[in-house]
C-alpha cells in the first residue's frame, strides 16, 4: 500500500490518510477532509 490513501466514506466526502509508512507499521498518521462540529460539552472526572 501506498501512501497517501483517499476514501470516499457514506456522506459522499473524500477524506485523504496520510503517514509514513515503515517496516514496524504507519508513523505520523493524519486524516484530512471535510468535518463538522457535532458536540459541545464539559467531561468532569476523578484522576486516579
Amino acid at each position: 500500500m501506498n501512501l497517501p490513501v483517499t476514501v470516499h466514506v457514506a456522506s459522499g466526502d473524500a477524506l485523504t490518510v496520510n503517514g509514513i509508512l515503515t517496516e514496524e507499521g504507519v508513523l505520523g498518521v493524519t486524516l484530512t477532509g471535510p468535518a463538522e462540529y457535532v458536540f459541545e460539552g464539559i467531561i468532569d472526572y476523578e484522576k486516579r
